[in-house]
Protein backbone atom coordinates (compact mmCIF):
# COMPACT_ATOMS: atom_id res chain seq x y z
CA UNK A 1 0.00 0.00 0.00
CA UNK A 2 1.10 3.53 -0.41
CA UNK A 3 1.45 6.15 2.09
CA UNK A 4 -1.77 8.14 0.28
CA UNK A 5 -3.75 5.36 0.32
CA UNK A 6 -3.25 4.58 4.04
CA UNK A 7 -3.72 8.84 4.70
CA UNK A 8 -6.60 8.75 2.97
CA UNK A 9 -8.33 5.86 5.13
CA UNK A 10 -6.70 7.77 8.33
CA UNK A 11 -8.07 10.52 7.33
CA UNK A 12 -11.53 9.60 6.48
CA UNK A 13 -11.61 7.73 10.15
CA UNK A 14 -10.32 10.94 11.57
CA UNK A 15 -13.35 12.65 9.80
CA UNK A 16 -16.17 10.09 10.67
CA UNK A 17 -15.45 10.08 14.06
CA UNK A 18 -15.31 13.76 14.37
CA UNK A 19 -18.64 13.80 12.58
CA UNK A 20 -20.25 11.31 14.92
CA UNK A 21 -19.30 13.44 17.80
CA UNK A 22 -20.62 16.40 16.81
CA UNK A 23 -24.02 14.62 15.44
CA UNK A 24 -24.20 13.47 18.87
CA UNK A 25 -23.36 16.61 20.78
CA UNK A 26 -26.07 18.33 18.75
CA UNK A 27 -28.60 15.63 19.03
CA UNK A 28 -27.81 15.90 22.79
CA UNK A 29 -28.54 19.85 23.05
CA UNK A 30 -31.87 19.75 20.90
CA UNK A 31 -33.00 16.67 22.65
CA UNK A 32 -32.27 18.18 26.60
CA UNK A 33 -35.08 18.11 28.89
CA UNK A 34 -34.73 21.90 29.84
CA UNK A 35 -34.81 23.00 26.01
CA UNK A 36 -37.87 20.59 26.23
CA UNK A 37 -39.60 22.77 29.52
CA UNK A 38 -38.45 26.19 27.48
CA UNK A 39 -41.06 25.06 24.11
CA UNK A 40 -43.93 24.19 26.57
CA UNK A 41 -43.18 26.94 28.19
CA UNK A 42 -43.86 28.99 25.11
CA UNK A 43 -46.39 27.25 24.28
CA UNK A 44 -48.44 28.18 27.08
CA UNK A 45 -46.95 31.69 26.87
CA UNK A 46 -48.41 31.90 23.00
CA UNK A 47 -51.47 29.97 24.02
CA UNK A 48 -53.10 31.21 27.08
CA UNK A 49 -53.98 34.35 26.29
CA UNK A 50 -56.01 32.96 23.48
CA UNK A 51 -57.75 30.80 25.67
CA UNK A 52 -58.78 34.11 28.44
CA UNK A 53 -59.98 36.14 25.52
CA UNK A 54 -62.33 32.47 24.64
CA UNK A 55 -63.33 32.26 28.46
CA UNK A 56 -64.17 35.97 29.04
CA UNK A 57 -66.16 35.83 25.54
CA UNK A 58 -67.91 32.80 27.02
CA UNK A 59 -68.75 34.61 30.37
CA UNK A 60 -70.28 37.61 28.95
CA UNK A 61 -72.29 35.27 26.21
CA UNK A 62 -73.50 33.31 29.77
CA UNK A 63 -74.16 36.81 30.84
CA UNK A 64 -76.33 37.78 28.37
CA UNK A 65 -78.02 34.23 28.37
CA UNK A 66 -79.31 34.60 32.03
CA UNK A 67 -80.26 38.16 31.40
CA UNK A 68 -82.57 37.16 28.24
CA UNK A 69 -84.08 34.13 30.05
CA UNK A 70 -85.09 36.08 33.21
Amino acid sequence: MNKSSVRGRDLEEKSKRACDGVNKTIHMIANEPSMGLYRIQQHIHKSVPKFVACQKLMDENNEQLKVNLE
